[in-house]
């Protein structure tokens, strides 16, 4: 019930994402570690929804994130906003423990379709 109420919390958040303090918490809400993966996906959503400028460090530092599915969120949130970041670090992230992370990079840079699971396309993107 808690995890609910915190996802309910992260869209009404995502409704006023241009305020600073709604955008700081969703920040935090995005890369707390202690956060179920289910809030921290409604965070990044959020983020991206609002198009906050630097989302995509965001979710670069979550392709670093101990927990996959948040590195699969970081991955697919970059892929969504076609973000320059695949393309300026691609030799870094060929290197990444995360196959994940390796094969979505070489897809995306080939221009190949990669699956997007966690999240949705951003209103007025694609």
């Amino acid at each position: 019930m808690v995890v609910y109420s915190k996802i309910e919390a992260a869209e009404i958040l995502g409704s006023v994402v241009d305020n600073p303090f709604a955008c700081a918490s969703l920040i935090r809400g995005s890369i707390s570690q202690s956060e179920d993966d289910r809030v921290r996906v409604a965070c990044v959503q959020q983020l991206l929804n609002g198009r906050v400028q630097g989302v995509e460090y965001v979710l670069l530092s979550l392709l670093f994130d101990e927990d996959e599915e948040m590195v699969k969120t970081g991955i697919e949130g970059l892929i969504l906003i076609n973000s320059d970041i695949l393309k300026r670090y691609s030799h870094i992230f060929e290197s990444s423990p995360h196959s994940l992370v390796r094969v979505s990079v070489a897809k995306f840079l080939k221009g190949e379709d990669t699956p997007i699971y966690k999240l949705d396309l951003p209103g007025g993107l694609g």
